[in-house]
């Protein structure tokens, strides 16, 4: 098995609340920037369908790092509460913004569920029923929901490494060199 790190970092926060110090963006943003600059890291940048996508503070920070969109993800949650008479289409087929890694739309537990202790599994047959049923994603029901998102990371995720390797291996060896040097 590779040796795989993956970190969940908080998402943006606008306005301090209380007992957040003033400057709690700025540390946010420079957690995530230490992270999502590294080369070698693939960034999933998670939006909600039912906000607008210019808004997406996970799309932006990736942009700056990412312009080209090749190391990032979209990851599109909450279509089922999007606006009756909307949907996610336009956003999922990357026609708004354009990423190399596509986009993938899932449907998570909600709140209620959670207290309700719906089972994992049984959240996964509701998401397969929302897409299967709804009227707009019955014909791309194969490929949304949690369980596609999973292959595709890991089919994603071992191209990366393939790509990797070499830059990898590079550093490695100027490690090596420099050790070498000293000794």
């Amino acid at each position: 098995m590779l040796d795989l790190t993956m970190v969940d970092l908080p998402g943006m926060i606008k306005v301090p609340i209380a007992g957040q110090p003033a400057d709690i963006e700025d540390q946010i943003k420079k957690l995530i920037m230490s992270f999502i600059t590294q080369k070698n890291a693939l960034i999933l940048a998670i939006s909600a369908a039912n906000q607008d996508i210019a808004n997406s503070d996970a799309l932006k920070l990736a942009a700056e790092v990412d312009p080209e969109g090749e190391r990032t993800i979209g990851v599109v949650t909450k279509i089922d509460l999007m606006d009756e008479g909307t949907n996610a289409l336009d956003l999922l087929s990357g026609k708004h913004y354009k990423l190399a890694l596509g986009y993938y739309g899932v449907k998570c537990r909600s709140q209620q569920n959670i207290i309700d202790n719906m089972s994992v599994r049984d959240a996964l047959e509701n998401e397969k029923r929302f897409f299967t049923n709804h009227k707009d994603y019955t014909s791309r029901s194969k490929t949304l929901g949690i369980p596609y998102l999973t292959k595709r990371l890991n089919i994603i995720l071992v191209q990366h490494i393939k790509r990797c390797i070499p830059m990898i291996s590079k550093q490695i060896q100027l490690g090596i060199a420099e050790k070498e040097r000293e000794i």
